[in-house]
């Protein structure tokens, strides 16, 4: 079976104001920035060999589809108490386990904050999985950004023939740490 690379991105404070799929839902800079860098990279691992899934990990759901409908919602990582966090963990390996299925190689790639980074990377160890940092190094905001619009800019000038994804990626549409 071919190996499979999840890219993860965060869910964001700011939201529309009614229910809407993921895509469209989160309207806050650390979840549109990187969200047609991911998709894009997403497709461009795909031509390599990989299945690709992209996910939303929010504080209340756990694992997001970005098509998938949700209703706005207030719940942040940081706020979660012990027992609310090792809920959140239990749900979200189970998610990962599930998203895993039959692949022997899966490969999580996380477009995370901090608070978000150390909730995957339990669930990730959990389910037996490991989890890299995109941003290990950034010292803040500042720097994701920057990072984000290196990778669109390598994109777009390096890949130029590689046509962009009309969706999340090459996900069937079904229901359903950093020190510092």
């Amino acid at each position: 079976m071919r190996p499979l690379t999840v890219f993860m991105l965060p869910c964001s404070a700011k939201k529309s104001s009614h229910p809407a799929p993921v895509r469209k839902l989160y309207i806050g800079s650390t979840f549109r920035q990187p969200l047609p860098v991911v998709t894009r990279e997403a497709a461009l691992t795909a031509i390599w060999g990989y299945d690709t899934r992209v996910r939303v990990l929010s504080a209340r759901h756990g694992l997001l589809r970005l098509n998938e409908v949700i209703a706005p919602h207030e719940q942040r990582m940081e706020d979660l108490d012990t027992a609310a966090t090792a809920v959140l963990r239990s749900l979200v390996c189970g998610q990962l386990t599930e998203l895993a299925g039959k692949h022997d190689q899966v490969e999580i790639s996380a477009f995370l904050p901090r608070a978000y980074l150390r909730g995957l990377a339990g669930a990730a160890a959990l389910a037996g999985h490991l989890v890299t940092d995109v941003y290990k190094g950034c010292r803040g905001i500042g720097d994701m950004r920057h990072l984000i619009a290196s990778m669109r800019d390598t994109q777009q000038n390096e890949l130029p023939g590689i046509p962009k994804p009309r969706l999340a990626c090459s996900e069937p549409l079904v229901a359903g740490g950093r020190a510092g």
